[in-house]
């Protein structure tokens, strides 16, 4: 199975992340949010630069 469909997301994708925001970001939480009928989506808190930061990660889920 292909870890993009699976609930906990992928070490790889978070490194992606971190290393896009701020490679000095510390991630404080990773919680996947439900709702999207055609995609994954993650909120990913950050500590960065003194001050904490949000983001949504959203990864499309085409399984057809």
């Amino acid at each position: 199975m292909n870890d993009l469909f699976d609930k906990k997301l992928p070490e790889r994708v978070l490194h992606w992340v971190v290393d896009t925001l701020d490679p000095t970001a510390e991630v404080l939480s990773v919680q996947r949010l439900y709702g999207g009928i055609s995609s994954i989506i993650h909120r990913i808190s950050f500590q960065v630069k003194g001050g904490e930061r949000e983001v949504v990660l959203r990864q499309f889920d085409n399984r057809e």
